[in-house]
């Protein structure tokens, strides 16, 4: 079996841990997270293959009313910093956040660091995120 399957299918025994009650809702912003998580494990080339397998690996299973992938993401301060930060924004622009995901956006400081990362060049090299 391949690696890129075990690791997709880690990350669906991450989400079978996490749900408590049968037919469950993830909120969007889990579900567009997990989402590109998949994309990204589907596609060992891709540039944040290892950011996303170092979190999936360390995690049993997540908090639902946590996104510290997506906090990782946007701190990464590795040399794929810039593809780090761009998935990160995936996760939160695929969504259709509801109003408790808006107040969770709000407490971990993600609009903050999604914000600096669209408009500051923080680090050299660092390119800025379009839209």
């Amino acid at each position: 079996m391949s690696a890129t399957l075990e690791q997709i299918k880690l990350l669906l025994l991450i989400v079978r841990n996490s749900v408590d009650k049968p037919f469950e809702r993830l909120p969007p912003l889990w579900a567009s997270t997990l989402a590109n998580f998949s994309l990204v494990m589907g596609n060992p080339g891709h540039s944040a293959f290892d950011r996303c397998a170092r979190l999936i690996i360390r995690s049993p299973s997540i908090d639902l009313l946590d996104l510290e992938w997506v906090v990782s993401l946007f701190k990464d301060h590795t040399i794929h910093r810039h593809e780090a930060r761009l998935l990160a924004a995936q996760c939160i622009a695929n969504s259709s956040p509801f109003h408790a995901d808006l107040e969770l956006l709000r407490r971990k400081r993600i609009i903050n660091l999604f914000m600096e990362a669209c408009s500051s060049s923080s680090a050299a090299g660092d390119v800025r995120i379009n839209w």
